[in-house]
């Protein structure tokens, strides 16, 4: 698939970006603000906006650590404050008495209630039920895995919340996307929000829990630059077009030869941002060469598909921006990857597991990622990983593909 909802949740935050067509969606502005930062279209001036090239990337403090509570209305609310990595969740022991989404989890028998890390980390599944109970079930009035299972379900709606500001907001129903779940805590949320969006795949790369550090390695240099040009789209000739590009491929071109990267190890990669006249934001579209009529039929096909609507008003061209990036010589190659078991690593037994409230818990087969292969493998069944846990409910089928990740289908 070329296009992903790629979602990362890790310790702290969860975030969510769309790929499409292979490429990251990109934005020239961001904003910080409390509970959701984004590039939104539609709700700005919340926050403290950031003018600088990014990833178009929606994130909330909801993660592995994010503390639940009870707030002054007395609703129960998750994050954004974290228990971070040290004291961490309660189940740690190391001094925080705050439940977090991990205790619940935890609790609810997603997630391994005596070690984490292949053994490495200890915990202490008391420790969980005792914060769970204290500070949610007994000041709302509820059993100890009824309130676990609202934590799961807040953390939820916030992390959907997220995926809809980089999918409805963007004119994209997720619906026809496959989402694509790493960090620690991915693969055990990624299932429930899958079924609340209509999602019907979901796949969760090797090294998942890791993988942003991997994709670190991995990429390409890049520097970037723009030049801001506010002028008429029918009133610019070719010529003016490419002594802009001239002007920033020479920029960036320097840039990466200071880096080492001569012009056979370079790429370039253009976008122009646009707006019909009269109006106060761009959107962003790629093109190639000087080709005005593909930049307006890009744009009009980009309008529609955010606003839902055509405008005849006269284009303006208000940025042209540059990516250039210094190609490596060794690129991590995903496709020949081969990873070597890990010592305490694999993983076997069962345990109950209670996937929804109101219902009995079940025994959950635990495997790791080795005991699958291509044919199609029923849910329930947990994968424990050294750097992460993949849960497969009972309404999913889980096979592994040709380069190792677990690939999630639900039935219909």
């Amino acid at each position: 698939d070329r296009d992903v909802i790629v979602f990362d949740m890790g310790g702290t935050t969860a975030k969510a970006v769309i790929i499409e067509d292979g490429r990251p969606s990109m934005t020239s502005e961001y904003e910080f603000r409390d509970g959701i930062s984004t590039s939104s279209r539609f709700i700005k001036a919340g926050g403290y906006m950031l003018k600088v090239p990014a990833i178009d990337i929606a994130e909330v403090g909801a993660g592995g650590g994010s503390i639940a509570g009870i707030d002054k209305g007395g609703l129960l609310v998750v994050g954004p404050q974290s228990a971070g990595a040290m004291p961490g969740p309660a189940c740690y022991g190391l001094g925080n008495d705050r439940p977090t989404v991990t205790d619940a989890n935890v609790v609810l028998g997603f997630i391994n209630s005596t070690s984490l890390a292949g053994g490495k980390l200890h915990i202490d599944r008391a420790l969980s039920e005792q914060a769970i109970r204290v500070h949610v079930g007994d000041p709302l009035g509820l059993p100890m895995q009824d309130a676990a299972h609202g934590i799961r379900a807040v953390a939820n709606a916030a992390m959907a919340r997220a995926i809809r500001a980089v999918t409805v907001e963007r004119g994209l129903d997720p619906r026809d996307l496959t989402l694509m779940a790493f960090g620690g805590n991915g693969g055990v949320h990624a299932p429930d929000l899958a079924r609340q969006l209509g999602i019907p795949r979901v796949v969760i790369p090797p090294m998942s829990g890791i993988f942003s550090a991997l994709g670190m390695l991995a990429s390409d240099i890049e520097h970037t630059a723009l030049k801001t040009v506010s002028q008429r789209l029918d009133r610019m000739s070719v010529a003016d077009l490419r002594e802009i590009k001239q002007e920033l491929r020479k920029q960036v071109a320097a840039q990466l030869a200071a880096d080492g990267y001569q012009a056979e190890r370079t790429a370039f990669l253009w976008e122009a941002d646009l707006r019909h006249e009269g109006q106060a934001t761009e959107l962003t579209v790629p093109f190639e060469g000087e080709d005005f009529a593909q930049i307006r039929e890009r744009f009009i096909a980009e309008y529609f598909k955010t606003y839902g609507y055509r405008d005849s008003t006269p284009m303006e061209l208000m940025k042209v921006r540059v990516a250039g990036r210094g190609l490596r010589d060794n690129r991590l190659d995903f496709g020949n990857m081969k990873i070597a078991a890990r010592p305490g690593s694999s993983r076997s037994g069962a345990r109950q597991v209670s996937f929804a409230r109101g219902e009995p818990a079940v025994a959950v087969e635990i495997s790791d990622r080795n005991a699958l292969d291509a044919s199609r493998r029923q849910g329930p069944l947990i994968i424990e990983e050294f750097d992460a846990t993949v849960v497969v409910p009972p309404d999913a089928k889980a096979h592994k593909d040709a380069i190792g990740c677990i690939v999630l289908e639900f039935d219909s």
